[in-house]
């Protein structure tokens, strides 16, 4: 699968390669999601590629928030409860692509909403941990 055109930045980079790496897949995976809702692909092969999407932000938050338990991170709580929203809205998002299709004005705005929220919880909440946990387990960004 290929996305034509990659909503990941460089900016959003938190320095720890292989949290950046994961953070890549998820955005290429709501990529290719994305674009089948807005080529009016069958309701059948974007609910595969949320699937697909979902699968990963699962094994990701899950490989995250070890990390962050690792660290002894003091925010883990409320972190892990950001991540629980956001798989919450995953299935609601589902849900409604069942009851309504992928093109509709709802899910497109849920599905915009979501993107944002990617991107603003990389930016002002997986970068609050970066320090504690590159100090707490001697890594460094190759890791």
């Amino acid at each position: 699968m290929q996305s034509s055109q990659s909503s990941w930045k460089d900016d959003l980079s938190c320095g720890i390669k292989g949290i950046d790496h994961q953070h890549q897949e998820i955005f290429a995976r709501f990529d290719y999601f994305s674009e089948a809702c807005d080529d009016s692909a069958g309701g059948k092969e974007v609910l595969a590629l949320l699937e697909y999407l979902d699968n990963y932000t699962v094994v990701h938050f899950a490989e995250e928030e070890g990390i962050l338990e690792r660290s002894g991170y003091p925010e883990l709580g409320p972190h892990r409860k950001q991540h629980r929203k956001f798989l919450d809205e995953l299935a609601r998002l589902r849900v409604q692509i069942i009851d309504d299709g992928p093109a509709h004005s709802g899910v497109q705005a849920r599905k915009k909403g979501m993107r944002q929220w990617l991107v603003d919880h990389i930016v002002n909440v997986d970068s609050e941990y970066v320090a504690h946990v590159v100090g707490s387990l001697s890594i460094d960004g190759d890791q």
